[in-house]
């Protein structure tokens, strides 16, 4: 789970910001998220973390309203049965 949320996250900060991390490292984790190894999946989850935190100091967008992080408020809405069943 730790490996998808960093994956969303990045697929969002480069569409949204238009930053990228190296070329191949969304496919790569989309690919070890797939399987079933879990130091590769880990693996990603760290590069995916380091790349969303990166950008901190990039100004957001024209029209970009940003606000305080709502964690419990996302786990509130959150569907954890689709979360936790193995596809």
């Amino acid at each position: 789970m730790k490996e998808l949320q960093q994956l969303e996250a990045a697929i969002l900060n480069q569409a949204t910001f238009g930053s990228s991390p190296d070329p191949n490292v969304i496919s790569n984790a989309e690919a070890a998220y797939r399987c079933n190894d879990a130091s590769l999946i880990l693996h990603y989850a760290g590069i995916l973390d380091t790349f969303n935190g990166s950008g901190d100091t990039v100004a957001a967008p024209s029209g970009f309203v940003q606000g305080k992080a709502t964690p419990q408020l996302a786990k509130h809405k959150a569907v954890k049965a689709y979360w936790d069943t193995k596809v």
